[in-house]
């Protein structure tokens, strides 16, 4: 059918193409983004180990997403990242009523459950300090509005610690 030039010519050309393939697929593994930073759709959400904050990634619907990210910090650390010492102050059971911007500041609307919290003084910083880390991961977002079953004026822990206004991460004594 073909002559042997021909063969030839059809031959190099595929292992041209076969070449060229492997050497992009190879500089794609080498310098893509990737390993700059988290995957898209990841967000940061703050646990803790031992005494320490630590933030964890987690596949979000939509890395801007308020919601998505409160959502991600009340379900709690995955059964592996609790099996290495993970937990969370935010009391079991808690939901996201809702989530929303306003400027530079993202309102979170708890269920009352986050109300209910009996912590002490130490648990109640931590619980707020997740949140407020959490959220802030988030670009161009500075405070947190937290709020428990759709009050602004929030009421925390034991000891009575309240929280009137949106929070910094500067405001978390961290």
């Amino acid at each position: 059918m073909f002559d042997a030039a021909t063969k030839e010519k059809i031959i190099k050309a595929l292992l041209f193409v076969f070449v060229v393939f492997l050497f992009g697929s190879f500089a794609y593994l080498i310098f893509s983004p990737k390993g700059a930073g988290p995957a898209k759709g990841a967000a940061k959400i703050y646990f803790f180990k031992d005494d320490k904050l630590v933030a964890v990634a987690r596949n979000v619907s939509a890395m801007g997403d308020v919601k998505a990210r409160a959502d991600g910090l009340v379900a709690g650390p995955t059964k592996s990242e609790a099996a290495k010492g993970l937990f969370t102050e935010i009391p079991a059971g808690t939901k996201v009523r809702k989530a929303f911007i306003e400027g530079d500041t993202a309102y979170v609307d708890f269920s009352k459950k986050l109300g209910e919290y009996g912590g002490g003084s130490a648990r109640v910083q931590g619980l707020i300090m997740q949140i407020v880390y959490t959220m802030t991961e988030m670009p161009g977002i500075n405070k947190v509005g937290i709020m428990v079953d759709g009050k602004s004026e929030v009421v925390l822990g034991g000891e009575g610690y309240v929280i009137e206004k949106p929070l910094s991460r500067n405001d978390t004594g961290l």
